[in-house]
Parts: C-alpha cells; sequence; structure tokens
C-alpha cells in the first residue's frame, strides 16, 4: 500500500482539526489530515435550500468565545441574534410555563448549582475540593437531595439540553461542564444574554468549508483510520487508504471513537479505561421550511419547547418561514424507529401542539440523528461516576507523539466550536514545541 511522509498526521477535518492544521502550515510544518466522511466540518454540518441555510449540526456562538468569532471575522462572516420579537411558546408538564427567569425557586435553584460548579477546577477537575464526593454521585441523585420535584424535572429538562440524563452523568462531571461554560445562569441567559446567543450569517458549516479551503489538498477525505502505531518520536497512521508516517499525530475525534482505533503500542490503561466510560450523548436535530411562519401572525417569535423537543426560528438571511429544533434524547430515541416521513408528521405535530396552532405541512423537511452517526455517534461526550477521580488525569495528557483535541477536551467552553478551535491550536502549539522543536 501507499505511504507518504509529513511532519504531522491529523484524524478528523473537524473544526478542531482543521484548526490545528491551519495552525501548522502557517508556521512551515507539513501535514496530512485524514476525514473519515466524504466531507469536512464533522459535527458542524448544512444544506442550502432555496436560498435558506439549514443548520443540523453546531451553529451557536455567544460572547467571549474569541477564536469562533475570530474565525467568523476572518473569512468576512458577521453573526446575528435569531429573530425575537413575539411571545415565546414555554410548556411544561402540559401546563404553560413563564420559563426559569420568572421562577423564583428555579433561580435559587440554578444559583446553587453554580456555587457548587464554582468550586471546581476547570483545569483538573479531579484536583477540586470535595472531587471524590462529587464524582461519586449522578447528577439526578444531586437534584432529587436538594430540591422539590416540580424544580428537579424542569432543571433536569434544561440540563439535558447539553448534557445526558441526568442519572447517567457523574456529578463533578455536570458541575465541570457548567462552570466550563460560564455557568447554568449564564447558558439561562439569567443575568443577561445566553452564552449561545448568536448564528452565523451564511452558517458556521460554511467556515469549516473556508478552513478547509485554506488548509487545501493536504485533506483526505473517506479515509477512516484503523491503526496507529507509535513510538517515542514517530507515529505511522493506516487505514485502507495506505499508511501516513509522521512525527506526531493529533487525533480528534469523540474519545468514544478515538478509543476504536487500533493502537500499537497499546494505550496506557487508564487512558483505555477512561475512552470506555466517555459515552456520547445523541439527539436528533431537524429543519422545517414553510412557506409562511404562520406562528408570526399569533404574535409568536417562533421559539418554543416542551419536555420533547425545541423550536427556534433563526432569522438572518433565512427566510422567515424557517424552523429548526432539537428533539429531547428520549423522543429521539423513540423516533429512531420511525420513517423519515412518520418522523416529520411527528415533530410537526409536536411543535403545532408548543404553538397551540396548526401547522401546515413543510415544504421541506430534514433531520439527523447524531446518535446513528457512524463518525459521530452523538454531539457531546461526559463521563459517568467516578472516572474523573479514577482516571481523569489522562482525560486531555498525549501518549507519546498523540496529541488529542475536539470539543470534549476543551477546559474553557467544553462542547462548543469555540472548544474544539482551542484544542486544535493547543495540540498544534504543543507539537511545534515538543515534537518538531520549534517555537510557535
Amino acid at each position: 500500500m501507499a505511504k507518504d511522509r509529513t511532519d504531522v498526521v491529523i484524524v478528523g477535518a473537524g473544526l478542531a482539526g482543521l484548526h490545528a492544521a491551519d495552525a501548522l502550515l502557517a508556521e512551515g510544518a507539513t501535514v496530512r489530515v485524514l476525514e473519515a466522511r466524504d466531507r469536512v466540518g464533522g459535527r458542524v454540518v448544512s444544506e442550502t435550500v432555496d436560498g435558506s441555510i439549514i443548520e443540523l449540526g453546531g451553529r451557536w456562538i455567544g460572547d467571549g468565545q474569541t477564536e469562533v468569532m475570530a474565525l467568523a471575522k476572518r473569512f468576512g462572516r458577521s453573526w446575528y441574534e435569531p429573530y425575537s420579537d413575539g411571545r415565546t411558546s414555554v410548556w411544561f408538564g402540559n401546563e404553560a410555563h413563564a420559563g426559569a427567569a420568572a421562577d423564583p425557586e428555579i433561580v435559587a435553584a440554578v444559583r446553587q448549582i453554580d456555587a457548587l460548579a464554582d468550586t471546581v477546577n476547570i483545569e483538573t477537575p479531579w484536583a477540586s475540593p470535595d472531587a471524590d464526593k462529587l464524582d461519586q454521585e449522578t447528577l439526578q441523585t444531586y437534584l432529587e437531595r436538594h430540591f422539590d420535584d416540580p424544580v428537579v424535572q424542569f432543571l433536569r429538562f434544561e440540563l439535558s439540553g447539553f448534557l445526558p440524563e441526568p442519572w447517567d452523568v457523574s456529578l463533578l462531571h455536570a458541575l465541570f461542564y457548567l462552570k466550563s461554560n460560564h455557568g447554568f445562569a449564564g447558558i439561562l441567559g439569567l443575568d443577561g444574554i445566553r452564552h449561545d446567543a448568536y448564528m452565523v450569517e451564511g452558517g458556521t458549516y460554511s467556515l469549516a468549508e473556508m478552513l478547509a479551503k485554506e488548509v487545501g489538498d493536504v485533506i483526505r477525505l473517506s479515509a477512516p483510520v484503523s491503526q496507529i502505531e507509535w513510538s517515542s518520536d514517530n507515529v505511522t497512521v493506516r487505514g485502507a487508504f495506505g499508511a501516513v508516517e509522521g512525527r506526531a499525530a493529533i487525533v480528534s475525534i469523540p474519545p468514544v471513537l478515538a478509543g476504536r482505533i487500533d493502537y500499537e503500542p497499546a494505550m496506557p490503561h487508564d487512558r483505555d479505561y477512561l475512552t470506555q466510560r466517555a459515552p456520547i450523548r445523541g439527539k436528533m436535530s431537524f429543519a422545517m421550511l414553510f412557506d409562511t411562519p404562520v406562528w408570526r401572525d399569533e404574535g409568536l417569535n417562533g421559539f418554543g419547547n416542551d419536555e420533547r423537543l425545541v423550536i427556534w426560528g433563526p432569522g438572518g438571511a433565512n427566510p422567515p418561514g424557517l424552523l429548526q429544533g432539537l428533539v429531547s434524547i428520549p423522543e429521539s430515541r423513540r423516533l429512531a424507529a420511525f420513517s423519515q416521513s412518520a418522523r416529520r408528521d411527528t415533530l410537526v405535530s409536536h411543535a403545532s401542539e408548543i404553538f397551540g396552532l396548526r401547522l401546515p405541512e413543510p415544504r421541506y423537511y430534514s433531520d439527523i440523528h447524531w446518535a446513528a452517526e457512524r463518525y459521530s455517534r452523538g454531539c457531546n461526550s461526559y463521563l459517568t461516576p467516578g472516572v474523573w477521580i479514577a482516571h481523569g488525569h489522562a482525560y486531555r495528557s498525549p501518549v507519546g507523539p498523540i496529541y488529542w483535541a475536539g470539543a470534549e477536551y476543551a477546559a474553557e467552553w467544553v462542547g462548543q466550536m469555540e472548544g474544539a478551535l482551542e484544542t486544535g491550536r493547543q495540540a498544534a502549539e504543543r507539537i511545534l514545541v515538543q515534537c518538531l522543536n520549534r517555537q510557535s
């Protein structure tokens, strides 16, 4: 099989891998990027329908997310707040709900959770005060011990917007996630604008496309990696495409997928055990395009949610009849067995119930179930109870010349596009100094 030689081999052409390649090329290093899919972007993906940008992956950015905003500016992209004139339709427990900001019990609970999250060290969560205790229980048991059932149910729904179901995740990991993303109150927008407040004109996928164009023909698509052989100063990355040798590698795919690669020699046991207990939760993302935004005639802004889904009208350059949304984890599992037309009809019915009106059949519908995506297997990774304490030190640490990058490896803005870009840049900087003997 064919073999070539480069300084750094990058596994994955998502935002982290592309950003790392761009940083390395800027310093004169040679790079090869191997991507399993037939496209770049990873968990960022979109399509254009009648001039409308349909986004089904990562899409939100916000204040303080400097790397993604710098990337948007570099490529001449601005960002905007989605259409918000009118009422938001929130339902919880089959009753209209005013939202977290209007409920003093919920606000007090959010503040209490944030106060505890503030004690977590986001660089080394396992070294935080009371880390042993926090990592021994789930988020669910904490919520049930401290709050009344209606508050627990509302918090569970809000938290599962970015975490798995609370009985699946370590409390320490949940607190780490919240602090990394500037607090639960910041996520909900209790003290001002939400941290995920803006969308990129032209879609966030355009950033991945333009970054890939800058990186150039060093990207090889439809090239899944099956094995990485490594020594202290060399890697050989193999797949059906052949083999690529390098002085270092960046594996920029989710931990659960990174753990499926055959390493020779094998990964240290701590790293192996960690990837076995770092699942990734997967939701269904959907888009519906209507001839007219009938909900606006009723004074609604297109934002709404109940326990089954969250909907929004993106606005911006997109036509006003576009709705996008995310389906809850339980409902995503249920709908996964349906045909696409049945999923469409079910979600139109759910959205109609949220808005309190009968939506017409959309003229275009699309969805993606991220848990079923072979080269993603979900959206956000998380750690189960006990993993941070036992194996957390192996989470971000390189193994020989193999470095890790991706949204889940970030200390700040974990799970976000900002975090992915940050880890890609950091991996590139470390390799330049530690493996290529250059100053970045």
